[in-house]
């Protein structure tokens, strides 16, 4: 999260409003074309590796999927290499961006490689060699970058260092590829992990474009129906979605084996009950989360990305709307992933997208600007969360008597009323980094309050984390 937000506040006032709307535009080219690729992968190799018993069955699914990764790499490279003019000029709206577009496959390539390693460790439930990895490759090492890299550099070398900084995760993948050879890893025992591989990951490719197409549509349409700031600006108000998000996607990277487990071993209503809290959990703080930063909207964009970004905070206010689906879908897709087979995340984000798209195509031609594209993505958030969200309910049958919905709406309301009254009171008293320390100030106040009114009221995910934190063990 603390990368993140530094990462977009620099290169955001480093590069202006226009080459960090061509940033903005190769990350979603990144996004998407991973998402065709190491995406799926990754999750179906730790799936896989969380089910077997010996090492050597777990060297030969790396293998199998280092083999599949490589092919996708050269399919995806291949592509944007044989017509890179009209790539340039159809994603990132000039044909001079050729550069950008190759330094963009290069990270895409160079995070394949990444995911490889960090779903081994993951699928082998070597977690804190995965975290330390993740820490490197999307944090530290993007930090690092970005604080070499001089004012106004050129785009394409802050994504070829993203991409180098990706590519050192090649040292374990190799080590490990080696030692399985030792082993005595045949073609033999990397073909049925193959096959199987395949017929986990090919199902999902589509719902992970569709994935990454819910955040690429609005910022790479924007510069037809606008101009090229715009999708600078909608590619900062996402940001602002994914800071909140970075705790319930930390969430669904450990429960995916763990899922897998308790369903293997039968415990169902043990899960039943977990999931009914994490929907509890999303409500609750995903809520409070979005009335807060709707609120300090103005003084987050002024502080973080600079008065030429202020355009920008009708389209973060916007965003949050889908804040709580959004960090519904996000934490419980690896539930569904956990306990299903089928691709049922991807036919929930072909209907997401089909929303968002249409959505956006009509908004933007009505002349609603930066505004319309953002709400268009609020329906395509939504409908992915209901869906997820209803989907978990029918299948593992809970019901909503832990949530106490009517309470944390009635709270929310009370505590937006009480901080617009702050806000307006000291409004133009304080500058905006002195608003945002009072609006950050008050709202981890109003949150501890919050958080003990849930505990009075016994909501019951409130119960199982202080009984975890207290090593109380829970109700195991």
């Amino acid at each position: 999260m603390a990368s993140l937000v530094l990462i977009t506040g620099w290169l955001a006032a480093g590069l202006g409003p226009a080459a960090f709307a061509v940033y903005g535009l190769s990350r979603r080219i990144v996004s998407v074309a991973a998402a065709m690729a190491p995406a799926p992968l990754g999750l179906a190799l730790a799936r896989a590796q969380a089910g077997v018993q010996t090492r050597k069955e777990q060297d030969a699914y790396l293998w199998a999927a280092t083999l599949l990764a490589l092919g996708s790499s050269v399919a995806i490279v291949g592509a944007g290499a044989v017509a890179p003019g009209f790539w340039a000029r159809l994603l990132l709206t000039d044909v001079r961006y050729r550069d950008v577009l190759f330094a963009s496959l290069a990270l895409v390539v160079g995070n394949l490689v990444y995911t490889l390693v960090f779903s081994h460790l993951r699928g082998t439930y070597k977690i804190d060699a995965a975290n330390l990895w993740q820490l490197w490759i999307q944090a530290l090492g993007p930090i690092l970058a970005v604080a070499l890299a001089a004012n106004r550099t050129p785009v394409s070398v802050i994504v070829l260092l993203f991409a180098a900084i990706a590519f050192t995760a090649i040292v374990p993948l190799v080590a490990w590829l080696v030692r399985g050879v030792r082993e005595g890893i045949t073609r033999a025992d990397i073909r049925p992990p193959i096959q199987r591989l395949l017929r986990y990951s090919v199902p999902r490719i589509p719902g992970a474009a569709a994935l990454a197409g819910l955040t690429a549509v609005g910022p790479l349409l924007a510069p037809y129906f606008g101009d090229l700031r715009e999708a600078g600006f909608l590619v900062a108000a996402q940001s602002v979605l994914r800071v909140a998000e970075v705790g319930t996607a930390g969430f669904g990277l450990v429960v995916l084996p763990k899922v897998s487990a308790l369903q293997a071993r039968q415990q169902d209503h043990f899960l039943q009950a977990r999931v009914e809290d994490l929907v509890g959990l999303v409500l609750h703080i995903g809520l409070f989360t979005a009335c807060q930063l709707a609120v300090w909207a103005p003084e987050i964009v002024r502080v973080w990305l600079g008065d030429a970004y202020n355009a920008a905070v009708p389209v973060v206010r916007a965003l949050l709307v889908a804040l709580v689906p959004y960090l519904g879908f996000t934490m419980l897709r690896s539930v569904i992933d956990g306990i299903e087979e089928r691709p049922v995340n991807a036919w929930n984000l072909y209907a997401a997208l089909a929303c968002t798209t249409v959505l956006s195509l009509v908004l933007g031609a009505a002349g609603w600007g930066a505004v319309g594209l953002a709400l268009a993505s609020v329906a395509g958030f939504s409908v992915a969360g209901i869906l997820t969200v209803t989907y978990l309910r029918r299948t593992l049958r809970f019901g909503g008597t832990h949530l106490h919905a009517g309470a944390a709406v009635g709270f929310n309301l009370a505590a937006t009323l009480f901080v617009l009254l702050v806000r307006w009171t000291v409004l133009g008293r304080l500058g905006p980094a002195g608003m945002l320390a009072v609006g950050i100030s008050l709202s981890g106040v109003l949150l501890l309050v919050y958080l003990g009114a849930l505990r009075h009221l016994g909501v019951r995910w409130v119960d199982e984390i202080e009984a975890r934190l207290l090593h109380r063990g829970g109700r195991r």
